[in-house]
């Protein structure tokens, strides 16, 4: 039964875990083997590792997430950690067509400054350059001070190692710059170090000296680090040997002595330090102790160019008394330089093939790139012509929306100007009419009124001549208002005072009339027919005044708005309501319809209003002079 149970429980997991996979978005599911290996990489588990990282590639979809190249540069990293340089630099190579979807700017910096050291460890220099200049670029860009001095740093040694002195001077200075703008304690030290070995190479002693010193200082801080002071030791001694201060380098070589027996015999710093002390003894002749150095630098993995160290054991096999193993030595350094003659032209056969490869696999990485860029090329003309295509779209409609609006503004203009030229032909028709009957009434009644006048007073009827002489008056004054006002000698401003006056003797009420002092001269400048319509609809309006609104004072003001450059007439009265409803209103009669008439044609406009406080109705006009 619990055999079952257990099968049971085993089946279930077995369908819920591929279930939960599948339910877990891609790319974070991704991120976290990621993280896993990651982690296990620090506590140096690289089986284990490795195995998070298999599961991330066999995932399907995997190369289409983002996360894809930075699984691919962190399994190159593992690569480098278990010695697979090869296999490392391939995998780093893979990520470089994936780097254009890479936002983040320091995974740029970091491939292409690994690439670059992978590149000089295969001795492909030309490809190194290159890419440690991308990676310089590239933190350029990112702006991070940290990076910038590592990076520095690893040109200057690249080009140390190449022998192109001023290209490294220049890039260890640029590093020291860059790193002290950081808190980084071991690229400072690293950084001084590599100077003070490039300021010597290139003669500059007292630069040289200075920088062995700085990293000396940082080594011997309160922490005090053996094998950084045993790294300084070789720059000290280069200095202290040029500038002849035999002393300094007798102390440095006992404080040597005393690190030595801190760290381990085989570690990089102390066969570094044997290496500068073999050179103190030998260069001392000092030839047991020095011997003795060199027999243990043959012996142990120390690096140390063989043909120098045999041709120095040689030496001092001489100055002890062993001429013997001295020839012998002697001899072995000259067959290992035929042998290193050999190697090298091997090594260059080797480097040739290996440029070769690589570079038929950039050529590879090249041409995918040049077919990506295409394919996004031609994407970009394509939306490029369809933005074009919209904005012509647009273009189009905007124009014949632009030209619908001209039109019906051009409609509504010839509407206006239709209104305006009909206003002015019944104006003029009626104006031809009062004239007409102005004439009528003063060559025909008048006049037939005058004979009925001297007859009646002929045959003794004085009142009867006295009555046909008021109505003959009468007949007269209204030809002469009938009669369209001449305005080649008087001007609009005594027009309308003639008027007012008449007006106010007629009807027996108040009647003034007020202008202003630059006035006088401006009025004569209007045109005949501004004035004449202006006359008009201040007659009309005064009558209308006088017969509606039972008024008993009426003040009519003209005056010269010299801000805005036009008339403003001003018709105030005392009655009971509005004097004229403006021509908007709608209200129906000639009077009125004639003022909105006149309004229209000399361009002008009117407001009308009450004031309670003084019991008043007040008429604006306001006009221009043209």
């Amino acid at each position: 039964m619990r055999v079952f149970r257990l099968s049971c429980l085993l089946f279930c997991l077995l369908i819920y875990c591929p279930m939960t996979c599948r339910s877990i978005p891609l790319d974070t599911l991704l991120t976290r083997w990621y993280d896993k290996a990651a982690s296990l990489m620090a506590d140096g588990a690289y089986d284990s590792a490795q195995y998070y990282f298999d599961r991330a590639f066999a995932t399907k979809g995997a190369k289409e997430s983002p996360v894809y190249p930075i699984l691919l540069n962190e399994q190159a990293t593992l690569l480098v950690y278990r010695g697979n340089l090869p296999a490392a630099l391939e995998t780093k190579k893979k990520v470089l067509p994936y780097l254009p979807r890479v936002k983040n700017l320091e995974t740029h910096v970091s491939v292409y400054n690994d690439l670059g050291i992978l590149y000089h460890r295969h001795n492909m220099q030309d490809s190194a350059i290159y890419y440690y200049n991308k990676a310089l670029d590239a933190a350029v860009k990112y702006g991070d001070a940290s990076w910038l001095a590592n990076l520095s740093l690893n040109l200057g040694v690249f080009h140390f190692n190449l022998k192109h002195y001023p290209e490294a001077e220049k890039f260890i200075d640029q590093a020291l710059q860059y790193v002290q703008q950081t808190n980084d304690t071991l690229t400072t030290f690293n950084i001084w170090q590599v100077r003070a070995g490039i300021k010597a190479q290139i003669n500059k002693t007292e630069e040289a000296g200075f920088s062995a010193r700085k990293a000396w200082q940082i080594a011997s801080s309160p922490q005090e680090n053996p094998e950084w002071q045993l790294r300084c030791i070789s720059s000290l001694y280069r200095y202290f040997q040029r500038t002849h201060q035999n002393d300094s380098i007798t102390y440095y070589i006992q404080k040597g002595n005393e690190l030595l027996k801190k760290v381990s015999i085989h570690s990089i710093p102390a066969i570094g330090f044997i290496q500068v002390r073999s050179t103190a003894y030998y260069e001392s002749r000092q030839y047991a102790k020095a011997l003795k150095d060199l027999i243990y630098l043959n012996t142990t993995p120390s690096g140390t160019e063989k043909k120098s160290l045999f041709e120095k054991m040689a030496v001092c096999y001489q100055h002890t008394g062993q001429p013997e193993k001295a020839f012998l030595y002697m001899d072995s350094a000259r067959m290992w330089t035929d042998s290193l003659a050999k190697e090298q032209l091997t090594k260059q056969i080797a480097e040739f093939n290996v440029k070769y490869q690589t570079q038929e696999k950039e050529l590879e990485i090249a041409q995918l790139q040049h077919k990506v860029l295409r394919s996004k090329m031609h994407l970009l003309t394509i939306c490029i012509i369809l933005v074009l295509l919209l904005m012509g779209i647009v273009l189009i409609i905007l124009t014949q929306r632009q030209k619908r609006k001209m039109a019906e503004r051009k409609l509504q203009q010839i509407e206006q100007e239709k209104k305006l030229e009909s206003a002015k032909r019944f104006i003029d028709g009626l104006e031809e009419e009062c004239k007409y009957f102005a004439k009528e009434l003063h060559d025909g009644i008048a006049n037939d009124l005058l004979a009925l006048q001297m007859k009646t007073e002929i045959e003794g009827h004085k009142e009867l001549s006295a009555s046909v002489g008021e109505l003959r008056k009468n007949v007269r004054t209204i030809s002469h208002k009938l009669m369209p006002p001449v305005f080649d000698h008087v001007g609009l401003d005594d027009l309308l005072e003639q008027m007012t006056r008449n007006l106010a003797e007629s009807f027996k009420v108040t009647i003034s009339y007020t202008t202003d002092g630059h006035l006088q001269t401006e009025t004569h400048a209007l045109l005949p027919d501004i004035a004449h319509n202006v006359y008009r609809i201040v007659q009309e309006i005064t009558m209308n005044i006088l017969q509606h609104a039972q008024a008993t004072e009426i003040h009519v003001g003209f005056s010269w708005l010299a801000d805005t450059k036009n008339y403003l007439l001003t018709i105030t009265d005392n009655g009971q309501q509005a004097t004229a409803p403006l021509p908007a209103t709608g209200i129906r009669g000639i009077g009125l319809h004639t003022i909105a008439d006149r309004v229209k044609i000399i361009h002008g406009s009117t407001r009308q209003y009450r004031d309670d406080d003084k019991h008043e109705n007040i008429f604006e006009l306001t006009f221009q002079p043209e």
